[in-house]
């Protein structure tokens, strides 16, 4: 699922019904943004947006987007900065693809 409020709405409730773990990619209506705050923002609402629906933290795997280190050279820095905080601070599991 995206941070696309369209998205949260049709997909969430089946998560919530069948009990099953959701992918959530940091993006949103405006697109991928490169900065991290803004994908740790957009994950963040997701995960707010799980815990409206009674899903666990736990049970949501949140992928970041990471950029590509030769169209942003500290991208990799990045990644893993923001890594940390979606452990730390959102206590999520993340995937990277």
């Amino acid at each position: 699922v995206t941070g696309e409020e369209e998205k949260l709405e049709a997909i969430l409730p089946l998560v919530k019904k069948y009990n099953v773990p959701v992918v959530a990619i940091s993006n949103d209506e405006t697109g991928i943004s490169m900065d991290p705050d803004v994908r740790f923002a957009v994950a963040k609402k997701i995960v707010q947006r799980c815990a409206d629906f009674g899903i666990p933290a736990h049970d949501v795997v949140v992928d970041p987007l990471v950029m590509p280190i030769g169209a942003l050279g500290d991208a990799g820095r990045q990644v893993f900065a923001l890594l940390r905080r979606l452990r730390e601070e959102l206590k999520v599991n993340t995937t990277c693809g």
